[in-house]
C-alpha cells in the first residue's frame, strides 16, 4: 500500500510539473514606467504560455507604487521596482522600473559638495530644492557636453577625468522644457609652492573623507586639501556656523541639520582658497560638557612662544595678547559647541558680561560648579578664566591657558578670594 503511495504522488508531480508550458514567458515591453501621483497605469507586461491570473506582482517599494487588481498606482515621488512572477515557476519573471513624480515640476538647483575637482575626484550630484521639485533624480535625462572632462554614473557619482570646465544638464522626461545645468571644473594643484612649502598659487582643491560631505550632527568630518602638506597651516572658515563648525586642520563638526560652506585660506594670500560644501543630518546627541574638558585636557602641557604667541591667538586673529579667554574660546570652537552656548571671547570681563547678559552666571558660594562650566576669576570684575573640569565638597578643579605661561591644570577652594563665579553654558539635552 505504501509503495502504491509514493508511485501516486510521484506520478502527481510529474503531471503537475507537465503542466508548465516550455514556452512560457514573461517580459515588459519598456525598461521603466513614468507615473504621476495618484495615475493608475496598465502594465506593459507581455507574457505567453501563461494565464493573467497566474502571475503575482510586487514592488520593493509598496510606499511609492502598487499593482492592484492588475494596475499600476502611483503614491507619492520615489522610485519602485514591480517584478511580476509566473507562480508555476518563480525563475519564469520579469523586473520594472518605476518612477513617481509630481504633476507640477520645478526646475532643480542643481548642486554638489564641490564643483572644482582634480582628475579623478568625485562627488555626488543633489537637487538643493529636493523638497519642492516634485520628482527624484531618475525622471531626468542626463547629459554632460564634455565627457571626455567628467563621468557621471547610475548613482549620480560625477568623476573627473581631465582639466577643463564640463556642463551637466538634467532634463525632465516627461516634459523637456523642464531643465537646470550644472558646471564642474577639473584642474591640477598648482606645483608653486609658498615661502614654507604650502600651496602658493591657484584654487585649493578641497574633498571630504564621504562622497557627499555629509556629517551627522554633532559627529566630525575631515576635510582634505589636495597637495597640501600640514592642513592645520591653512585658514579655515564656516559660512553658516550655526549649522558646522571649522575646527583646526579642516576637521569640521555638525551642529545642526541644514547646509553649510566651509573654506580654507593660504595664511599669506586669500586669493589662495578652496570651498566645499558640508550637509549636516539628524539632530546631536552629545555630552558637549565632557567633549570641551576632554579638548582642553588634551592641550596640556602647550608653552606660549615669546611675546604670548599662541595657536590659539592665530586662531582668534589676535596674536601676542593675554590668551586665556581664547584658549577657552578655541576649545568650545574645536568641541562644536556653538558661540549662543560659549561665546567667542579674548576679554575676561566680555566673556563674564555675556553669560550674565543671558542669565547663565553663578556666583561662587551659591553654587557648585560643574565640568564644563566656564570660571571667571576676579581683579576689577574678570582677568582670568579657565574651564572646570569637576568639583568636589571643597574644591574645584579646572584646566586654563596662559597659567604660567602655558596650559595646565589647576584646583582652587570652592571659597577661594580671587573667583568671581561660573558661566553655565546651556549645553543640549543628551541621552547615554
Amino acid at each position: 500500500m505504501k509503495k502504491i503511495s509514493i508511485t501516486f504522488c510521484a506520478v502527481l508531480l510529474l503531471l503537475l510539473v507537465g503542466c508548465v508550458s516550455e514556452d512560457a514567458a514573461l517580459a515588459f515591453s519598456a525598461e521603466e514606467l513614468i507615473l504621476k501621483t495618484n495615475e493608475n497605469s496598465s502594465l506593459p507586461l507581455l507574457f505567453e504560455g501563461i494565464k493573467e491570473n497566474q502571475i503575482l506582482y510586487e514592488s520593493s517599494d509598496p510606499e511609492i507604487a502598487i499593482i492592484e487588481d492588475g494596475v499600476l498606482k502611483g503614491l507619492k515621488i520615489g522610485k519602485t521596482v514591480i517584478t511580476a512572477t509566473y507562480e508555476r515557476n518563480n525563475e519564469i519573471s520579469a523586473e520594472l522600473l518605476v518612477i513617481v513624480e509630481n504633476v507640477e515640476i520645478v526646475h532643480p538647483i542643481i548642486s554638489s559638495s564641490s564643483d572644482y575637482l582634480k582628475p579623478s575626484g568625485m562627488t555626488e550630484i543633489v537637487f538643493l530644492n529636493q523638497e519642492s521639485v516634485g520628482a527624484i533624480r531618475d525622471s531626468f535625462h542626463w547629459e554632460i557636453d564634455h565627457p571626455e572632462i567628467l563621468s557621471l554614473d547610475s548613482e549620480w557619482v560625477v568623476t573627473g577625468l581631465t582639466t577643463g570646465l564640463a556642463t551637466i544638464t538634467a532634463t525632465l522626461k516627461t516634459d523637456p522644457s523642464v531643465r537646470s545645468s550644472y558646471q564642474i571644473t577639473v584642474a591640477e594643484t598648482s606645483l608653486i609652492k609658498d615661502e614654507n612649502g604650502e600651496i602658493g598659487a591657484g584654487r585649493l582643491i578641497l574633498s571630504a573623507t564621504n562622497l557627499n560631505a555629509t556629517i551627522q550632527a554633532g559627529e566630525f568630518l575631515e576635510i582634505e586639501i589636495d597637495g597640501a602638506l600640514d592642513k592645520d597651516y591653512y585658514v579655515w572658515k564656516s559660512y553658516g556656523n550655526q549649522v558646522a563648525m571649522a575646527t583646526s586642520a579642516g576637521r569640521v563638526v555638525g551642529v545642526k541639520a541644514g547646509t553649510a560652506v566651509i573654506a580654507a585660506f593660504s595664511p599669506l594670500d586669500d586669493a589662495i582658497y578652496g570651498v566645499i560644501t558640508v550637509t549636516v543630518v539628524g539632530v546631536p546627541n552629545v555630552d558637549y560638557a565632557s567633549r570641551l574638558v576632554e579638548t582642553a585636557l588634551s592641550q596640556e602641557g602647550y608653552v606660549e612662544g615669546p611675546n604670548n604667541d599662541t595657536k590659539y591667538g592665530d586662531w582668534y586673529g589676535l596674536s601676542n595678547a593675554e590668551w586665556c579667554a581664547m584658549f577657552v574660546s578655541w576649545c568650545a570652537n574645536q568641541s562644536g559647541i556653538t558661540t549662543t552656548i560659549i561665546p567667542k571671547y579674548a576679554s575676561c570681563s566680555l566673556g563674564r558680561e555675556w553669560f550674565e547678559q543671558v542669565g547663565r552666571f553663578e556666583y561662587k558660594g551659591q553654587y557648585q560648579p560643574k565640568k564644563g562650566d566656564v570660571i571667571f576669576f576676579l581683579s576689577n570684575g574678570a582677568s582670568h578664566t579657565g574651564i572646570v573640569t569637576g568639583s568636589d565638597a571643597s574644591t574645584v578643579y579646572t584646566i586654563e591657558g596662559n597659567t604660567a605661561n602655558c596650559v595646565a591644570q589647576r584646583r582652587y577652594p570652592l571659597n577661594y578670594a580671587s573667583i568671581t563665579g561660573y558661566g553655565t553654558p546651556n549645553y543640549p539635552s543628551f541621552t547615554k
